[in-house]
């Protein structure tokens, strides 16, 4: 399990700045997943792996940046990783960048993609990409009102916040308010190597910094993994640009086919109450929210409310009748709409990253569907 030169040298980079590693780790290409973090020897559960100094981490304290105050975090570490990459000399990120991937590389990214490639998306990624889209057009814009437009092209600024927005970890003891998933990002230096599972090790983070720990054992050679969070396979590929093959967290939002079945007085019930879409069918079955909004499509107001007040139902055939109907629309939909956005995919040439990514997200719906008929046989 050999490496490049650039990733010992990153490596030697990050212990300067008191990173400690485990001997028995590395850095290695993944077979269709990049550069992951494999066992050179025999782990126990339990083990440190990595522990990042908080002084180690890039965030918005460690940037500054204060004059772009007005730009997002995300924002603000992107133009410093990217005025730092100008200089001629003294790079602070110049051995980390190195191990970074490529703008080629980034093009799995969906909002690197031609128009049309967003056609077969599902409506679900299309919205996620459709904010992120706003989300980078808005931070262009605020840049460019400052000093930085004649020193940064759009070009190089799209690449490095990509970098961030790919490499990002939650970190909650910024120096900054109000706190959220907006403001409170960081860098994690080694730990952006991991490949996220969902079932995968234990990472700790706190004032001091970051350390992750061994889940359970791992033999020479496994790959180990962080979990970047419980996502659906929609928002792992708008936001990282793969599709795991196997996704516990995954669902699928159906509001495109319930939507259109409930009435208008019982939409406005739904909006009034907070029930109003985001519907998902995963792989236990309907989320509560459908739950909901399908009994107030078969229930009558005041029923549909105890229900609401209770989370109760105590006519079975209701729940029965629910599935039942909820499952043959969800069934129909993909022999026609589904199977056909299958179809489309296997025609196109070249088979370019898009195609397959897209194609293999239709193919995982798909196999999500079928998993619900055969349990809908079992009853």
């Amino acid at each position: 399990m050999s490496i490049g030169e650039e990733h010992l040298d990153f490596i030697e980079w990050t212990k300067e700045r008191g990173v400690r590693i485990h001997p028995n780790i590395i850095p290695a290409q993944i077979p269709n997943s990049g550069i992951g973090i494999r066992a050179l020897k025999p782990l126990k559960k339990g083990e440190q792996l990595v522990f990042i100094p908080a002084s180690a981490l890039i965030t918005i304290d460690s940037v500054g940046q204060e004059f772009l105050k007005e730009c997002s975090v995300q924002s603000r570490i992107a133009v410093h990783i990217a005025l730092d990459h100008l200089q001629h000399d003294r790079r602070f990120f110049e051995r980390w960048s190195k191990v970074w991937p490529s703008l080629e590389d980034l093009s799995v990214l969906p909002m690197t993609w031609k128009e049309s490639d967003h056609e077969h998306l599902t409506n679900h990624a299309v919205q996620l990409l459709a904010k992120q889209l706003a989300k980078f057009e808005r931070d262009w814009e605020q840049l460019r009102t400052s000093a930085f437009t004649p020193i940064l092209d759009k070009e190089v600024y799209s690449y490095y916040w990509m970098i961030v927005n790919t490499r990002c970890f939650f970190w909650e003891f910024a120096d900054i308010k109000p706190k959220n998933s907006e403001t409170c990002l960081a860098m994690f230096p080694f730990a952006d190597y991991f490949n996220h599972a969902i079932q995968a090790c234990n990472i700790n983070i706190d004032e001091k910094g970051v350390t992750i720990t061994t889940d359970k054992e791992y033999g020479t050679g496994s790959e180990i993994f962080v979990c970047y969070g419980q996502h659906n396979s929609d928002f792992l590929l708008v936001e990282y640009g793969f599709i795991p093959d196997d996704n516990a967290a995954d669902n699928f939002c159906i509001d495109e086919i319930i939507l259109p079945e409930i009435s208008a007085d019982a939409k406005e019930d739904l909006r009034g109450s907070g029930y109003l879409g985001e519907y998902y069918l995963n792989p236990s079955g309907l989320c509560f929210r459908t739950e909901v909004a399908l009994r107030r499509h078969v229930l009558n107001t005041s029923a549909w409310r105890e229900f609401l007040a209770t989370g109760l139902d105590l006519n079975e055939g209701h729940t029965v009748a629910i599935q039942n109907f909820s499952y043959d629309l969800v069934k129909n939909w993909m022999r026609t709409v589904g199977a056909e956005h299958i179809k489309e995919l296997a025609k196109v040439k070249p088979r370019t990253n898009s195609v397959k990514l897209r194609q293999k997200r239709w193919e995982q719906i798909q196999d999500l569907i079928s998993k619900m008929e055969r349990r809908m046989g079992e009853i």
